[in-house]
């Protein structure tokens, strides 16, 4: 299997469980690929590894586009979800690998603040209360806001 090829078989791993409503479960098998992922990255270079990453954060990165279906917007919840796994399996050697994810980090939070947008169809993931949808904008903003919290302990990531 090519190195640049393995974000797509890591993703349909994790994809094909968009549809399954048991998220215990869901997070059960996203972690068992995580856990894969991550001890391959114990062998890769630095170059495929970034090559790898990247692969990831462009797979989950569909999800913020406006016309992206609800599958491609769990995907962020997956990226994020693997983003905090990384940083606890590597620590600060994680940190290079997490600029483009900072940057979305923003544009999640927002796209998920009711209180500044006008209109609820703008929303990143939109659902009523009680929701599967409700459910999995809970789960990003947690997974978001522990991935910030995990960066924000190193001082040197933010003023380098």
């Amino acid at each position: 299997m090519e190195v640049r090829v393995i974000p797509e078989h890591f993703a349909k791993a994790v994809i094909d469980l968009s549809h399954e409503e048991n998220f215990e479960h869901a997070g059960n098998v996203e972690r068992s690929v995580f856990k894969s992922l991550l001890a391959m990255a114990e062998v890769l270079t630095e170059n495929t590894l970034r090559s790898v990453v990247n692969g990831f954060v462009d797979w989950a990165e569909q999800g913020l586009k406006p016309s992206a279906s609800n599958g491609e917007r769990s995907r962020l919840i997956t990226l994020y979800s693997f983003a905090n796994s990384f940083y606890d399996s590597f620590n600060t050697l994680a940190l290079p690998y997490f600029g483009r994810l900072v940057e979305m980090s923003a544009k999640i939070l927002n796209a998920c603040n009711a209180t500044i947008l006008t209109d609820s169809s703008l929303l990143l993931i939109n659902g009523k209360k009680g929701s599967i949808e409700e459910l999995e904008a809970d789960i990003l903003i947690i997974h978001v806001i522990d991935f910030i919290s995990n960066c924000a302990r190193h001082r040197e990531f933010f003023t380098q």
